[in-house]
């Protein structure tokens, strides 16, 4: 039988730990390092930005020919409704005809 603290159980400990608690770089290499990771995210960023207002563009620019032809039938419908506001017969009439 395996006691506590015998060397097989100590082992499986010993490699977990090391997975666990391996160092990260410090000093001048690290700060380069991020440095670049950085750089590099901010690249990704302004590209994303770039394409984001293109495509904010482009979008405005589909909808503005459909906002102005609604913009157009608002007005001719606001027309119409001021024409058929007649309590008159014989412009009832008129307008039938």
């Amino acid at each position: 039988m395996n006691e506590p603290g015998s060397a097989t159980d100590q082992q499986p400990a010993a490699k977990a730990g090391e997975t666990i608690n391996k160092p990260s770089p410090t000093g001048m290499w690290a700060l380069i390092a991020d440095l670049f990771r950085l750089s590099s995210k901010r690249t990704v960023l302004s590209n994303d930005l770039r394409v984001t207002q293109t495509l904010e563009n482009s979008s405005k620019q589909l909808r503005a020919p459909l906002v102005a032809h609604l913009k157009q039938l608002i007005q001719n419908g606001d027309q119409l409704a001021k024409q058929a506001d007649t309590s008159d017969q014989n412009a009832l009439a008129q307008v039938k005809q």
